[in-house]
This record gives structure tokens, C-alpha cells and sequence, in this order.
């Protein structure tokens, strides 16, 4: 039986995953052809910032459990990486 955190996960994963479709669709057909290396940038540079931003949230999260040893911080990495 799914239970609601579990839809609420499915959803966000479908979401994203037809994000991401739609953003490589747009990328490849639909951006004008000005200089062909600059489609590049246009997948990868948001790939880098969620990553600093991912990398950023993981680092506090840290940091604050091991100063304050409580349960929320560690959670909130788990859910992260699940």
C-alpha cells in the first residue's frame, strides 16, 4: 500500500523526470542554432548549479548534526539520498 510520503515522492519524480525531457526536447529542437558547442551550456550549466546546490544543502546538514546531534539533520540527508 502507498502511503502518502510515498505518492508524494512518485509525483515529484515524474514532475522532475518530464522536466527534464521537455528541457532536453527544448535544447535540441527548439533553441536557435547559433554556435552548435553552445548547447552544451545549456544542459550542463544547470546540472553544475543543482549540484553546488545539492553539495551546499548536504554540507550544512552535516555540519549542524554533528554539532547538535539531533535526528532532523540526519533525516533530512537521508532523505536526499533516497
Amino acid at each position: 500500500m502507498l502511503t502518502k510520503r510515498m505518492i508524494v515522492h512518485r509525483n515529484i519524480y515524474l514532475l522532475s523526470l518530464t522536466a527534464t525531457v521537455f528541457a532536453v526536447w527544448m535544447i535540441f529542437f527548439y533553441a536557435p542554432i547559433q554556435i552548435r558547442i553552445q548547447k552544451v551550456f545549456y544542459f550542463h550549466v544547470v546540472l553544475a548549479c543543482v549540484g553546488m546546490v545539492s553539495s551546499l544543502v548536504a554540507a550544512i546538514a552535516s555540519n549542524v548534526y554533528l554539532n547538535r546531534h539531533t535526528d532532523y539533520w540526519d533525516d533530512l540527508m537521508e532523505r536526499k539520498h533516497s
